[in-house]
């Protein structure tokens, strides 16, 4: 493990050790969540269900996307399917409109025109 992944790990011990006196001193509901190789610790209070949790993970994919240089060979497939995956979340307990669908529609093409530009020949 590099000098920053031991990092990493020893503040989630401490944030996870501090979290759980809280929990069990204050009655919380706070969940600490690590990937200690990505250097990525995500802190949720009990109210963050799995929609939240999801559609807050997905905003780091779409920063990814939004400043993705559009010549990389892999632009269009993430930024249509993030675009997709962003809609079904962002209406996740509500209806899809006509335009909406028509919109996903659009992009699955265009995720399938990106995919075969990848094809090898």
């Amino acid at each position: 493990m590099s000098f920053k992944g031991r990092t990493i790990a020893s503040l989630y011990e401490q944030i996870r050790s501090t979290v759980d006196h809280m929990n069990q001193d204050e009655d919380m509901g706070i969940k600490v969540l690590a990937d200690t190789d990505s250097g990525i610790i995500r802190i949720y209070d009990q109210e963050a269900d799995s929609l939240k949790r999801a559609s807050s993970s997905l905003y780091d994919i779409l920063e990814l996307s939004y400043s993705s240089a559009e010549h990389h060979p892999y632009w269009a497939l993430l930024y249509n399917a993030t675009e997709i995956l962003k809609r079904i979340l962002d209406k996740w307990e509500a209806e899809l409109s006509r335009d909406e669908i028509d919109d996903m529609a659009w992009r699955i093409d265009e995720l399938s025109i990106a995919l075969h530009k990848l094809e090898p020949r």
